[in-house]
């Protein structure tokens, strides 16, 4: 049996599938209640970037994540979903103007407005754009900052016009304002208009290094810019003349980069760094170190004697004692998961943008990987070596965990942003990237870039070494496969399928799926050599991310916008598996665990879990004292079946039938007598599959499969 990130091969398909459910039939298992199919768990909280943090006016606090808006109505504590109405969850700013309209700024889809708690956020603007500021300069004018100019309103945000800053196409990263003028910090330098934004004009004398990514004034009219130095250079400017010439105030502890500068209370200046909050109160002369997070200090907010601060990939932190101390603080911040996968050890892991978090309790609680040396990257997936290390794809290169020395590089060289990994019994792992593959055979990195038949690289999104041997590689735009003993990539084709654009790999026995963005679920059994569609039921946008298979070899797709379907064998349609899921139909990716729940990741919804058949986290196997099952016979049944029940002592029993997903079908309730009675039950079906009969008494609740024919 070969584990990979995306597939475990479990069970053989074709004539022994149907025998395989029979038999499971044999195999009784405990039971809770499932009132929808999929059911959210408690976390991982802590693997969000919080951009920004604002206070209202009644006292709540929100704060503008990776993952949506979420608020807080008990000073930081603990957080809610406050996204209603985002098209966008990644969110950078907030903004509260004069009349106590609050705007977000997104990373992708403009603005968005509310001006009610109890509303929903609705477009204010800038649709399609990569907004990353908002300022209101004066009453009544409204700035943004986005990827290429700064957009101006004057209409409270009806409509907005573009200004140029001095004809450069620039990524306004901040905005700032003070009595004289506004400032713009972009990754070519900063801007400031005299005339409230209509015009700039180039203000960065002084500066070694222009990619300025925060900009703010105190009450004395100075200006303070924090910058990301191409060489390790200067991070922290200060101005004492509106911008006409900065010098270097950089503490001597390097900060290597300042995203955040903030105005505190009485003239107290502070600054986040590389893994520190820095704190001044001669303006930048002399500096306080506090040792503050994992990772860039992004935001801070003050709350009287309490500071917030938000961090890049570690939610939200808290300090009761001016920054000498931090806890967490980050209590039902939901983090978007990236990738969602189970182990060998029975735990199940999560990958996030701020992270890698695992549980054993099946969701109820979530540690972070090593969480005093924690790997604080962008996941995007995740595999086990043969030693049972987690191995770790992350926009920085692939990352190796040890239980004794923690995380560390794995390459490959350059360490570029991974899309997927995939490993074989022998250790060898593949690795896609924006150019082809890297192949690691446990010594050293070996390259296979993939160049089209129009010279472009190829963006691999999906790697898989097939139990044949060939190298499977899903690109934007086609899919390539390498022959064992090959040294060159052909490309793969599907009949009269234009677009073969593979998100995801899955393999079971021989049988290889393919998931992609245009062209719904693909199958080959020829290790990859030829490929043709699978089942009905998907309109062919779906998008999908991921594929995994049950314990019983029915595969279940992940889709980025349509939810999760899995497969009906009998009828090769691609069923919706949407209940619980409450909209959150955005999946990541998908697994089952060793005792057969489902799992998936989602990114404005966290994690789901389902558990099979009913199957609960308390026990996995023994029937409760005093109710015992026999098989149902017949098995596979076309009609009526009978199910033997045992009871210790007499009493009410409810009897249920559900389908695969988890709807009840059928039930009743009767008095049986203490001893062995034949039930008697004769669902009324929609079509043939695997249903779970489930007994329930005072003793406790059991279950069994049959399978029924329609």
């Amino acid at each position: 049996m070969r584990i990979s990130g995306k597939h475990i091969a479990r069970r053989p398909w074709g004539g022994l599938f149907l025998f395989l459910w029979v038999l499971l039939s044999l195999c009784p298992r405990a039971a809770e209640a499932q009132t929808n199919w999929w059911t959210p768990v408690d976390g991982p909280y802590g693997g969000t970037t919080v951009w920004d943090l604002e206070r209202l006016a009644d006292g709540s606090i929100l704060a503008a994540t990776s993952n949506g808006v979420h608020r807080s109505l008990d000073g930081g504590s603990t957080w809610s979903a406050y996204s209603e109405g985002l098209t966008s969850f990644d969110v950078r700013d907030i903004q509260i103007d004069a009349a106590g309209t609050v705007r977000v700024a997104t990373f992708g889809h403009g603005l968005f407005s509310r001006t009610d708690a109890n509303a929903a956020w609705a477009p204010a603007g800038l649709a399609a754009t990569y907004a990353s500021s908002l300022l209101e300069p004066e009453p009544g004018v409204l700035l943004a900052g986005v990827n290429g100019y700064v957009y101006r309103s004057i209409d409270d945000g009806s409509t907005w016009s573009a200004r140029s800053l001095e004809g450069y196409s620039v990524w306004v990263q901040s905005l700032a304002a003070n009595d004289n003028y506004v400032f713009a910090a972009t990754d070519l330098g900063i801007f400031r208009s005299a005339d409230a934004g209509q015009t700039w004009e180039f203000a960065s004398f002084g500066l070694q290094d222009y990619d300025v990514q925060s900009i703010e004034t105190n009450e004395l009219g100075h200006v303070f810019a924090g910058v990301q130095p191409a060489q390790g250079g200067c991070a922290l400017y200060r101005s004492r003349g509106n911008g006409s010439l900065w010098t270097c105030v950089q503490p001597e502890t390097d900060p290597l980069t300042v995203p955040m500068v903030k105005s505190g209370p009485e003239g107290t200046l502070f600054a986040g760094g590389f893994r520190n909050l820095y704190q001044s109160s001669d303006e930048g002369s002399t500096w306080l170190v506090r040792r503050a997070s994992g990772s860039n200090v992004q935001s801070i907010l003050f709350l009287g004697t309490h500071l917030l601060l938000g961090t890049h990939g570690q939610g939200v932190l808290r300090s009761q004692d001016g920054g000498a101390t931090w806890q967490a603080s980050s209590a039902g911040m939901q983090s978007a998961i990236t990738a969602v996968r189970s182990l060998p050890d029975g735990r199940v892991v999560a990958g996030t943008s701020g992270g890698l978090f695992a549980t054993s309790d099946l969701g109820a609680s979530w540690d972070r990987i090593h969480p005093d040396l924690p790997l604080i990257q962008h996941i995007t997936d995740v595999v086990v070596d043969g030693q049972g290390r987690l191995v770790a794809a992350t926009n920085a290169g692939v990352w190796r965990h040890d239980a004794d020395d923690g995380w560390s590089a794995l390459g490959p060289p350059g360490m570029p942003a991974i899309r997927d990994l995939d490993i074989a019994d022998d250790g060898t792992l593949l690795a896609g990237y924006f150019a082809g593959v890297w192949v690691h055979s446990g010594t050293s990195w070996t390259h296979a870039p993939i160049t089209g038949p129009d010279l472009a690289s190829r963006d691999v999104a999906a790697v898989h070494l097939t139990e044949g041997a060939s190298l499977l590689a899903g690109a934007s735009w086609d899919s390539w496969r390498r022959s064992p003993g090959e040294a060159t990539w052909q490309l793969m084709s599907a009949g009269d399928v234009s677009w073969f654009d593979v998100q995801a790999f899955a393999e079971a026995e021989g049988r290889i799926l393919a998931g992609t963005k245009f062209a719904g679920v693909l199958q080959s059994f020829d290790d990859g050599a030829s490929w043709y569609p699978l089942g009905a039921g998907l309109g062919g946008s779906e998008d999908i991310r991921d594929i995994d298979f049950d314990t019983r070899g029915t595969p279940y797709i992940a889709t980025y916008g349509s939810g999760v379907y899995q497969l009906n064998p009998w009828t090769n349609t691609w069923l919706p598996v949407l209940s619980g899921l409450n909209g959150h139909w955005r999946v990541t990716s998908v697994t089952h665990d060793s005792y057969g729940n489902a799992w998936i990741g989602t990114v404005d919804g966290g994690v789901f879990r389902h558990g099979a058949a009913g199957v609960g986290s308390e026990e996995h196997g023994e029937l409760p004292s005093g109710l015992s099952l026999g098989a149902p016979w017949p098995n596979p049944s076309a009609g009526a079946f009978r199910i033997p029940v045992s009871l210790s002592q007499s009493g009410l029993v409810r009897m249920e039938v559900f389908d695969a997903m988890g709807r009840r079908v059928a039930w009743t309730e009767e008095v049986l007598p203490a001893g062995s009675t034949d039930v008697r039950m004769d669902p009324r079906i929609g079509s043939s599959g695997l249903y779970w009969v489930r007994i329930s008494t005072e003793a406790g609740t059991a279950t069994r499969a049959v399978t029924l024919l329609k």
